[in-house]
């Protein structure tokens, strides 16, 4: 009787996960070599994923060049535009130093040296050379003023020192000082003696508001100031008081001769 053939069992099979794990297409394309290991691509390089935009990224480079380029050459023109006008403004204040002199200058002693033949001219000059300062010029209006005033420009000086009158500290109480030797020149060169009364009157409330604080700057110059525009106007009472209060916050004042000069003079009989 012949034998039947033993039943074949189905091949035993392991579960996917058991299996090892597939290999990469990567490896399977590139088998390693022995003792070499297998290249892993990972995410594009930076300089990769730049690659693209190269284009824009060296217009923009150059455009920031050129701006950087523009500010550098900017500040370099308005230093050099500051130091013009500082040199302008040098030799302006050399010529309001200048001689006064009607001498004749001897040939064979010729110098360089300039000078002029009344304080007006000089001045003039000064003021002159003055404007052309710039910006300089205008950090410095109440010397300008200054000078525009000794120059007789009583209505260019008045405009300046008004344009000052509201800086703080010493600078605006000059300016306001100055406001009122303008009206105090004019009421000098009035003829009329209504129109001198009525620019005294001005420059005294023009002193007035020089210094209102005791302890400020040029305190003692408003006081003496404000006590000779009330003589005056014959308010020799006021203008003692203007004095004393002078000699009070000021005991040590640098115009010290001035005031007591002057308190002799209103207290005069």
């Amino acid at each position: 009787m012949a034998k039947k053939d033993p039943e074949t069992k189905p091949a035993k099979t392991e579960p996917v996960s058991a299996k090892e794990p597939a290999a990469t297409d990567a490896a399977k394309a590139t088998p390693s070599k022995k003792g070499q290991p297998v290249p892993i691509h990972g995410p594009d390089s930076l300089i990769d994923r730049l690659y693209p935009h190269i284009k824009k990224i060296a217009v923009g480079a150059i455009a920031l060049f050129a701006v950087i380029g523009g500010w550098v050459a900017y500040r370099y023109m308005q230093h050099r535009h500051e130091a013009s006008n500082t040199t302008k403004i040098s030799g302006a204040l050399d010529l309001a130093r200048a001689k006064v002199t009607t001498a004749t200058p001897d040939p064979k002693k010729a110098t360089k040296e300039t000078t002029f033949a009344t304080a007006k001219e000089r001045a003039q000059a000064a003021a002159d050379a003055f404007a052309e300062g710039g910006s300089a010029a205008k950090k410095n209006g109440v010397y300008q003023a200054s000078l525009l005033m000794d120059a007789g420009k009583l209505d260019d000086a008045e405009a300046l020192y008004k344009a000052h009158t509201g800086d703080e500290g010493l600078d605006g109480a000059l300016a306001r000082e100055g406001l009122g030797y303008v009206y105090e020149a004019r009421a000098a060169a009035a003829k009329d003696a209504a129109e001198q009364q009525k620019h005294y009157a001005e420059a005294l409330d023009a002193f007035k508001q020089v210094q209102l604080d005791d302890k400020g700057p040029r305190r003692d110059y408003a006081l003496y100031d404000q006590a000779r525009m009330l003589h005056q106007l014959g308010k020799n009472g006021e203008a003692k008081a203007a004095l004393d209060k002078a000699l009070e916050v000021a005991p040590k004042s640098e115009i010290k001769g001035d005031i007591e000069a002057q308190l002799a003079l209103v207290e005069a009989p």
